[in-house]
């Protein structure tokens, strides 16, 4: 079956999605530093193989980069014993992430270029894109109008209430 599809840029949905997107920037490099903070307490046998974690971790958080990356080595005693080591004693070394994470710029800018966009798709080939955005458009009236008519010829657990344009659930105030 053939289609015809269409790509829309709204600009109204695009402004209330950036409102959104900026809101979740923060929200997500919050989120982004809990697995990091735990790479950071991780023990490395040696510095390759905590550069490779550290790669691993930023192939797999790409909206992020480091903003400061550094391995440092940490000596304690073999077994685990704590206190001070005995002079001469043989200590073990291990190495340790230490970094700060940034969003990346260039992967929210290509993020917030594709804000506001959506495809309609149609079997009618012979439709315009502004006739197809228009069918898209006035969709919310006939859904609109069906939930009026559905409310007041149905009783269902959870009635709408219909006020004037609007529908809004529960009973009215």
């Amino acid at each position: 079956m053939e289609q015809k599809w269409v790509l829309i840029q709204s600009k109204a949905t695009k402004k209330r999605m950036e409102k959104t997107f900026d809101i979740n920037i923060e929200t997500k490099l919050d989120a982004a530093k809990k697995p990091l903070n735990k790479l950071k307490r991780v023990e490395y046998a040696c510095e390759k193989d905590a550069n490779i974690a550290a790669k691993k971790w930023i192939d797999k958080h790409q909206s992020y980069q480091f903003e400061q990356l550094s391995i440092e080595s940490k000596s304690h005693r073999l077994g685990g014993e704590k206190g001070r080591p005995k002079k001469g004693e043989e200590l073990e070394t291990c190495y340790l992430i230490k970094a700060n994470i940034k969003a990346d710029k260039q992967v929210l800018a290509q993020e917030r270029k594709k804000l506001g966009r959506f495809v309609l798709a149609t079997n009618d080939l012979d439709l315009t894109v502004d006739e197809i955005l228009s069918y898209y458009k006035s969709q919310g009236n006939v859904e609109r109008d069906f939930m009026a008519k559905t409310c007041f010829t149905k009783k269902s657990p959870c009635q709408s209430w219909y006020h004037g344009d609007e529908i809004t659930k529960g009973k009215p105030d």
